[in-house]
C-alpha cells in the first residue's frame, strides 16, 4: 500500500470511529485548541493527535508487512514526519472538497448515486463470499470493507460518491493535458533501451513477456515462434501412471527411511544383510462385491400374456431387425417426433450419460524370505528385521517404477495413431491451422494470440516442457514441423511459424498502448502539481507548535 492510499484510509477510519468520541461536550481547552484551518473548516488538537496516532499506528504495521520488521513510533522524527504527512493531507482534502462545491462537481444525479450503491453492494456481496460462517457478522463487516478497501480505496458508500465527484475534478483539470510526438518517441525510445538490457542479463523475460501477452519494445536475438498440436495422453492413462509412480515415490521414501534407521545401528553392511533377502512382490487381488439382491415386489404390475415367452421372442426380434435405421438417418424424424410431443423439456428424463471405468491403480504385496542365521541378539534381530522392511519396500518401489513405465508406454502407443495420421496429412500439404484447430489439446492454440501467432521460445527456454523446446529449436525452415515428441503431456507435433528478428519493435505496434500510459501518467502528474498549488494558494492556518504543547 503506498503513503498517500494508507494516509487515505486512516484519515476515513479516524473520521468514521473517532469523531463520535472526539467532538463531546466538555472538552479541555487544550484539545479544542485549532491546529488546522482551511476557510471555515477546522480541526482540533485532539482530531489531529488522533489523525497522527492512527497513521503512525498502522505506518509500523505496514513497515512490518512488507518489509518484516517495524519502525520506531516514539522516535521524534518519525513522529515530525507524521504530523507533516497528516496536516497536509488534512489541507488538501478541504481545499479539493472546496474545489468541488466550486466547480459544480459536489453532487451526483440520482441514477449516479443508484450505480454506486450497486456497486458497493457487489463489492460487498463478493468479498463476504470468502469468510461463509468462518467469522462473526461483526467481524464480517470490518473484513469485508477492509477487502472493498484494498480493491477499490474506498472504505464506505460515501467514499464511492467522493470518489466519483474528485473524478469528474481530475477530468476536468487534465483535460487539455496532451502527449506530444516528441513526448512520445522518448518514451518509446527509453522502453527499448529497457527492455534491451533486460533482455541481455536474461534472455528467458521476452519469451515470457511475449507468451504472458504482454507488450514488449525490443526483440533479441535467438527466438521463434512456434505452434504446438499437443495430442494429449489421456486423462484415464495420465491417472493411472501419476498414480503408480506416487505408490513408487512412496516406497522410494520408505526405503530411504529405513535406511535412515539401520543408520542409527552403527557400520551395518546393508548390501551384505540384503544379499540374504529375498522378495516376491505380487498384485493384490481385489475382493469382488457382491451385487444387491433385488427385493420382490408385492404385487405384479401387468397381466401375463397368453403367448409363450419362447412363441413371443422371435417375432420381437424380427420386429426390431426390421425397423434398424443408420443413426444419421433416424435423427431427424425423431427429433420432429419429440418436437410434436407436447410435454416440455424439463418433464423428459434426461438420458443417461455414460460413465468411464474407474481407474484402478494395482496394489501390491511383498513376500519376504531370507537366509539369515538364528540369533538370540535382540539388536541384530531388529537390523535384520530392519532390512527385511528396506528390500520388501525397495523391490516393491521399482515394481511401481517398472508398471509405471509399462503405463506410459501403452498411454502413447494409444495416441499413434492419431499422431501418425496428423504427420501423414501435413505430408500431403494440408493447412497445419486446420489440423491444429481440429486436433490440439493445448488449449492456447486454440484462441488468442498465442494461437494466431504462436510461443516465443529459444534456446534453453526454461518456461517450457524441455522436449518442447529441444523439438521446436531443432526445426530447420520456417513453416516446418517436428515428428511427434514425448512430452509431459503427451506427444507435440510443432512447427516452425515464424523467425524473430532482433530489434526494437516498430512504434506503430506499440503506439496506443505506450500512448495511453504516457498520458495517464502526464495527467496525474498534472493534477497532483495543479492540487498542490492550490493547498499554497489556499491560505491554510496551521498551528504544529500548539499540537506539540
Amino acid at each position: 500500500m503506498n503513503r498517500k492510499s494508507l494516509l487515505a484510509l486512516l484519515l476515513v477510519l479516524c473520521m468514521t470511529l473517532s469523531s463520535c468520541a472526539l467532538v463531546t461536550v466538555n472538552q479541555d481547552v487544550d484539545d479544542a485548541t485549532p491546529i488546522v484551518t482551511v476557510g471555515e473548516k477546522v480541526y482540533t488538537k485532539a482530531e489531529v493527535k488522533a489523525y497522527v496516532d492512527n497513521y503512525l499506528t498502522q505506518l509500523a504495521n505496514s513497515y512490518y508487512q512488507n518489509y518484516g520488521y517495524t519502525i520506531d513510533t516514539t522516535n521524534e522524527e518519525v513522529i515530525a514526519s507524521a504530523q507533516d504527512e497528516v496536516i497536509h493531507s488534512l489541507v488538501e482534502q478541504e481545499v479539493v472538497s472546496l474545489k468541488l462545491a466550486e466547480m459544480g462537481f459536489d453532487t451526483l444525479t440520482d441514477e449516479e448515486i443508484a450505480d454506486i450503491e450497486a456497486d458497493w453492494q457487489e463489492y460487498y456481496d463478493m468479498f463476504s463470499g470468502w469468510f461463509g460462517e468462518s467469522v462473526s457478522a461483526e467481524e464480517l463487516d470490518s473484513y469485508v470493507t477492509y477487502y472493498i478497501y484494498l480493491y477499490t480505496g474506498c472504505a464506505s458508500v460515501e467514499d464511492m460518491k467522493q470518489a466519483a465527484m474528485q473524478q469528474k475534478l481530475y477530468d476536468e483539470v487534465v483535460k487539455d493535458v496532451a502527449v506530444t510526438e516528441e513526448e512520445l518517441q522518448a518514451a518509446f525510445d527509453e522502453q527499448v533501451e529497457s527492455a534491451k538490457a533486460s533482455y541481455e542479463s536474461n534472455l528467458s523475460a521476452y519469451g515470457t513477456a511475449v507468451n504472458g501477452g504482454s507488450t514488449v519494445y525490443y526483440r533479441p536475438a535467438g527466438y521463434r515462434m512456434v505452434k504446438n498440436l499437443l495430442i494429449k495422453i489421456s486423462d484415464a492413462d495420465q491417472e493411472l501412471i501419476d498414480g503408480l509412480n506416487d505408490k513408487a515415490e512412496a516406497k522410494k521414501n520408505e526405503a530411504t527411511a529405513l535406511l535412515g534407521s539401520l543408520a542409527e545401528y552403527g557400520t551395518v553392511d546393508v548390501d551384505a544383510l540384503s544379499a540374504q533377502v529375498s522378495v516376491v512382490v505380487t498384485e493384490v487381488t481385489p475382493e469382488p462385491t457382491a451385487e444387491p439382491t433385488p427385493e420382490p415386489t408385492a404385487e405384479p404390475t401387468a397381466e401375463p400374456t397368453e403367448a409363450p415367452a419362447e412363441e413371443s421372442a422371435e417375432p420381437a426380434a424380427e420386429e426390431a431387425e426390421a425397423t434398424e435405421v443408420p443413426a444419421e438417418e433416424s435423427a431427424e424424424p425423431a427429433a420432429e417426433e419429440a418436437e410434436a410431443t407436447e410435454a416440455p423439456a424439463e418433464d423428459a428424463e434426461p438420458a443417461a450419460e455414460p460413465t468411464a471405468a474407474p481407474v484402478v491403480v494395482p496394489e501390491l504385496e511383498a513376500a519376504v524370505t531370507d537366509t539369515f542365521e538364528a540369533t538370540e541378539d535382540e539388536t541384530q534381530q531388529t537390523i535384520n528385521q530392519l532390512v527385511r522392511d528396506y528390500m520388501a519396500a525397495r523391490v516393491t518401489g521399482e515394481e511401481y517404477e517398472r508398471l509405471a513405465a509399462e503405463a506410459t508406454e501403452q498411454a502413447y502407443a494409444n495416441l499413434d495413431a492419431e499422431a501418425d495420421e496428423v504427420l501423414a496429412k501435413l505430408a500431403e500439404g494440408a493447412d497445419w491451422n486446420e489440423l491444429m484447430a481440429e486436433h490440439t489439446d493445448d488449449p492456447g492454440m486454440l484462441s488468442g494470440t498465442t494461437a494466431e501467432n504462436g510461443y516465443a521460445v529459444c534456446e534453453g527456454f526454461s518456461s517450457f516442457d524441455s522436449a518442447f523446446v529441444e523439438a521446436a529449436m531443432a526445426i530447420e525452415n520456417v513453416g516446418g514441423w517436428s515428428d511427434k515428441t514425448r512430452g509431459s503431456y503427451g506427444y507435440y507435433i510443432i512447427q516452425y511459424a515464424s523467425e524473430v528478428p532482433e530489434g526494437p519493435v516498430d512504434l506503430a505496434d506499440v503506439r496506443d498502448t505506450l500512448e495511453s500510459t504516457e498520458l495517464a501518467e502526464k495527467q496525474q502528474a498534472f493534477y497532483e502539481e495543479t492540487v498542490e498549488q492550490w493547498v499554497t494558494d489556499s491560505g491554510a492556518i496551521i498551528d504544529k507548535k500548539s499540537l506539540n504543547n
